[in-house]
């Protein structure tokens, strides 16, 4: 596919569009052509809107009038209409769908915290309709939530079927329902033992050591349940005042209590541990002389999301290797992907996807610009926010396409 990106309004000019429309018309024609008497006049009318149809069919997609109907009712003129750009250009129906949650599927001020129903409509349209297609949930949440959020939007039905895929934590670890004792594929466990230690003393001292170096009660923010990674949220609505300043201070316990660890770790004096941490991880560190470098340091991550989280991981876990692994656990030959993100952790997902020539990126046109920026290069689509169930249209009419 050549480079540019697919913009979805911009495709509505497309000559294939009016006829969109005009077919819809002729369907309600013969709909009520249907409530006339038997009749030469009837039969004469809908032989006439009949061969009419045939006709007018959808350039590129090449589909008879069983499957344009279904077509129809499933999917808006934007959905079809970026559906025919990928037919033209020989794009092939996706076998593996993997997303982001949050604002990715959702706009966060127009829907707070619901996805919207018409993206809940086709997500559930798609794995109802093509027993082959994976859905991978590729997201930061623990476990346990994105399970919870998959099986109120897809039904326990769908969501507990190997079919729907749960990358968790950013990467750390991958889960396939349905295999016993092998669904869950821990990622982090395969990390140095040096790093999971430093990890499980971090994870030991942070309760303390937010009592201690907090300046707001212990009910304004909370240390959440994940398996692996040590995340930190303020208890406020995320990017609001509170939550800004909270979120902040929790970067500056989290590396503390890091830097302790590391201190007692490498026999460094402890000020200079901290400085280390600050320096190799926000690439920050005021004063002089440098602070020295700690190789242990290079194995570690933090992920600082202003006004909703802090997060200490290790490096070796991201989106990217996390659906790498599970396409292999998948056993998927020939993965075919559709891959919706829209913050900074979503690129490795996207480059995964480039360098095998997996599929597409796809992205809300107010994503992280180093999203938007990628998409973009890539030739992908950008959507507008909350409207991923455009794209998602389009790829279940791939899918129709493939059938034809």
């Amino acid at each position: 596919m050549s480079a540019g990106v697919l913009g979805l309004e911009p495709l509505l000019s497309y000559a294939y569009a009016p006829r969109l429309g005009i077919y819809r018309r002729f369907l309600h024609v013969e709909r009520e052509a249907m409530t006339l008497p038997e009749g030469s006049v009837r039969e004469e009318l809908l032989r006439t809107l009949r061969r009419a149809k045939a006709e007018l069919d959808l350039p590129g997609l090449g589909l008879g009038q069983g499957l344009l109907e279904e077509l129809l009712s499933r999917c808006d003129p934007s959905g079809l209409a970026l559906a025919c750009a990928w037919a033209s250009r020989g794009q092939k129906p996706f076998n593996l769908i993997a997303t982001d949650f949050d604002e990715t599927l959702r706009f966060r001020r127009e829907t707070e915290a619901e996805v919207p129903p018409e993206t809940v409509g086709i997500l559930r349209a798609l794995l109802d309709r093509f027993p082959q297609l994976v859905l991978v949930a590729n997201t930061a949440r623990s476990l346990e939530h994105a399970r919870g959020l998959l099986v109120q939007l897809l039904g326990a039905g769908r969501a507990n079927t190997s079919r729907v895929m749960v990358i968790y934590e950013g990467g750390a670890g991958i889960f396939i329902p349905g295999r016993g004792r092998h669904s869950r594929i821990p990622l982090y466990r395969e990390l140095p033992q040096a790093v999971l230690g430093v990890l499980a003393q971090v994870r030991a001292r942070l309760p303390a050591a937010c009592l201690v170096g907090m300046d707001c009660p212990c009910w304004d923010y909370s240390l959440q349940a994940d398996e692996f990674n040590l995340s930190l949220k303020p208890n406020y609505p995320a990017g609001s005042p509170e939550a800004v300043r909270i979120a902040h201070r929790l970067v500056e316990v989290l590396l503390d209590t890091l830097g302790e660890v590391v201190a007692q770790a490498e026999g460094l004096p402890l000020p200079e541990a901290r400085r280390a941490a600050r320096k190799q991880l926000l690439g920050e560190a005021p004063g002089d002389p440098p602070p020295p470098h700690v190789p242990l340091l290079e194995a570690l991550r933090l992920l600082h999301y202003p006004g909703d989280a802090a997060v200490l991981t290790a490096q070796g876990l991201d989106k990217g290797k996390g659906l790498e692994r599970g396409i292999e656990a998948l056993g998927l030959k020939e993965p075919w992907v559709l891959a919706l993100g829209d913050g900074g952790q979503d690129l490795p997902m996207f480059e995964a996807v480039a360098r095998h020539r997996w599929g597409l990126p796809a992205c809300p046109e107010g994503a992280h610009p180093e999203v938007v920026s990628w998409v973009r290069a890539q030739g992908g689509i950008l959507y507008p926010p909350g409207r991923a169930d455009r794209v998602l249209q389009a790829a279940y009419a791939l899918g129709l396409c493939g059938q034809a």
